[in-house]
């Protein structure tokens, strides 16, 4: 993470389980791919396992800065832009999983030629990015690591996990249940100096079934979908696999100091049984009732 931009590359991850393929514009400036494997499983207690094969869509983008200025791209020159956003299918919105379920975006530095210090030195890679209370240059006096959070890394600073944002910053740039968004905008290191990163989309479980071996636990979120990327571009971002990924995504929570909290790439989403989700419509329109006949 940081603040800067110099590669015009785009690609997309669409959610439906299958192929993967690229394909370059005629400009040769922009590259799209499009892997199809977004999805995952839920199933309430006692009910079956039931599949959702089509998540959601996952766009991203990834520029080198030409500048701000007039001929430049609104980018700073010696940074890199990273974006993506996810949109929830309807499919998925009509369906149950956001019960039980909350989705987060992760980020992992996997090397870096100029790395940022983490409690006064260089961390181990691959890391977590942030790692677990902050970059040393997101404090207001970084030597230390006093004076609290910059208020320019507000909407990373304090965080309950090893989430990109904070439920600030999932405020500002995701509408839950629809559409999540993050945005990176790293400095270059001095050339020929890269950082590269993996970003990936993951499911935090918020309901548990003890009598399901196969589900989600506490402490475990799922990676869905996710890529890599660097900074200068030079190539064309990724796709990735959540089960390769997986073991790598441990070290890096580790090397960030997040030891109570483990990544896997299978696991059931639990989701309150039929009755319970009916009650909680009901409990809500019943609410929405009374406010409006009380205005």
């Amino acid at each position: 993470m940081g603040i800067n931009a110099n590669r015009f590359a785009r690609w997309v991850l669409a959610a439906v389980v299958g192929a993967l393929f690229l394909a370059t514009s005629a400009t040769g400036s922009w590259a799209d791919l499009v892997t199809n494997d977004v999805s995952l499983s839920y199933a309430a207690p006692g009910g079956p396992t039931q599949a959702l094969n089509n998540l959601g869509t996952l766009t991203a983008s990834s520029i080198n800065g030409t500048g701000t200025g007039a001929g430049g791209n609104g980018t700073p020159v010696g940074s890199t832009l990273m974006s993506a956003t996810f949109t929830v299918s309807a499919a998925a919105q009509a369906s149950p999983v956001f019960s039980g379920m909350k989705l987060h975006w992760v980020q992992k530095i996997t090397a870096d030629s100029c790395p940022a210090n983490y409690m006064g030195k260089a961390p181990t890679f691959p890391v977590i990015d942030p790692p677990s209370g902050g970059w040393d240059y997101e404090y207001v006096n970084p030597a230390t690591r006093s004076g609290g959070i910059a208020p320019e890394y507000s909407v990373f600073q304090p965080n309950t996990g090893p989430w990109y944002y904070n439920a600030a910053g999932d405020a500002k740039f995701s509408t839950p249940g629809q559409s999540y968004t993050i945005q990176d905008q790293p400095g270059n290191c001095p050339a020929p100096g890269t950082t590269s990163f993996v970003t990936f989309l993951v499911a935090e479980p918020t309901q548990f079934n003890p009598g399901n071996s196969g589900a989600l636990q506490p402490g475990q979120f799922l990676l869905l979908a996710g890529f890599s990327w660097q900074a200068p571009g030079g190539s064309n971002p990724v796709a990735l696999s959540p089960g390769i990924e997986a073991s790598d995504f441990n070290t890096a929570l580790t090397n960030g100091g997040y030891n109570n909290i483990s990544a896997t790439y299978f696991g059931i989403v639990t989701v309150p049984e039929p009755a319970t989700i009916a009650l909680i419509a009901v409990g809500g329109l019943a609410l929405l009732t009374r406010r409006r006949k009380a205005a």
